[in-house]
């Protein structure tokens, strides 16, 4: 079984609305804790999953490098 991690890491931010006034609006990217069992890091993304057994990853997940603030073993 592969090492647990909790990552920080910014994600962009967006707005749903169909329409939006240009002088009324304001938006921020959004910082996501996530929590899995680390399944590769190469150069451009850390990949973790949820859950894993033998022979299967469930509910793989990647994280691009250039967002990702800390990360650490737990």
């Amino acid at each position: 079984m592969g090492e647990i991690i909790k990552v920080e890491w910014l994600d962009s931010g967006g707005l749903d609305e169909v329409w939006t006034f240009k002088d009324d609006w304001e938006l921020h990217p959004h910082r996501i804790v996530s929590v899995g069992i680390l399944v590769t890091d190469d150069k451009d993304k850390l990949v973790i999953c949820q859950s894993e057994n033998d022979d299967q990853y469930g509910r793989l997940f990647a994280i691009p490098k250039g967002c990702i603030t800390s990360r650490r073993k737990l």
